[in-house]
């Protein structure tokens, strides 16, 4: 698993990348200011050598300050939380004395596939009003082989747009759950995974969010002191993706 380790590489490909990005509406940053001339920046587009959608956000707060990335279009949506984190000294991108947004995955930037598609990136400070917006263009991206979904960041989601959209996600995220659950190198705690996947799987056919959400919060209470080994991060990533499905506002369509 990947963590903490990436900052100074992830910074080092996001200069590469940003002249990769296809389409000319999407190179370089969206650029605002907020309590008077402090800068917010927005880098959002599909980067061609990792086949991925890359959004990273900087702004002039201090460590510790919350943003949020939101992704909207057609055919994915996302939703991201994080803070903001001083940069390791020399790796400042962009060249002003500027925070990175870091949405879970310890390092700068929203990095992710998603299906081809058109989408706008919206960053957001709430405590200061200030957002900014990027639309793009997003080329293929591949899913986990395994499991078939897409990850994400640990503090992304995915939203469901549509009621055939919930309908669609939701039991991918927790049949993945039972696929990794026979990964886990424990005996015992694969047995509690695989027992409650299988009560959500049940559950979300029948249609029954409660019991559903109850069996996925036991999954997630289970992985989450040890996501930083083997496939419990993995499982953690589709177990919060699917309360989120399940706990978001019903979709009207």
């Amino acid at each position: 698993m990947i963590r903490a380790a990436w900052p100074i590489a992830v910074l080092v490909a996001l200069m590469d990348g940003a002249c990769e990005i296809s389409g000319s509406a999407q190179n370089g940053p969206a650029l605002t200011t907020f309590d008077g001339n402090k800068k917010l920046e927005l880098f959002a587009g599909y980067t061609l050598t990792s086949a991925s959608i890359n959004i990273t956000v900087w702004a002039d707060l201090p460590a510790g300050a919350a943003g949020t990335i939101e992704m909207t279009g057609t055919p994915f949506h996302v939703r991201c939380q994080g803070q903001f984190q001083r940069p390791e000294p020399g790796f400042q991108v962009p060249d002003d004395d500027l925070s990175y947004l870091d949405v879970g995955a310890g390092h700068a930037g929203a990095f992710f596939g998603a299906p081809p598609g058109h989408y706008t990136a919206t960053a957001r400070i709430p405590s200061k009003g200030a957002s900014i917006k990027k639309s793009f263009v997003s080329g293929q991206s591949f899913p986990d082989g395994k499991t078939g979904v897409f990850n994400l960041p640990l503090g992304c989601v995915p939203v469901a747009d549509t009621k055939e959209q919930l309908g669609t996600l939701l039991p991918k995220y927790v049949s993945a759950i039972q696929i990794l659950a026979g990964t886990v190198p424990s005996l015992p705690l694969q047995g509690q995974i695989s027992e409650d996947a299988d009560k959500a799987r049940a559950a979300v056919a029948a249609g029954d969010a409660s019991v559903a959400i109850d069996a996925l919060d036991r999954v997630r209470d289970i992985v989450q002191p040890l996501h930083s080994q083997g496939p419990y991060y993995q499982i953690l990533l589709n177990a919060q993706a699917a309360i989120a499905l399940l706990t978001q506002s019903p979709p009207r369509a």
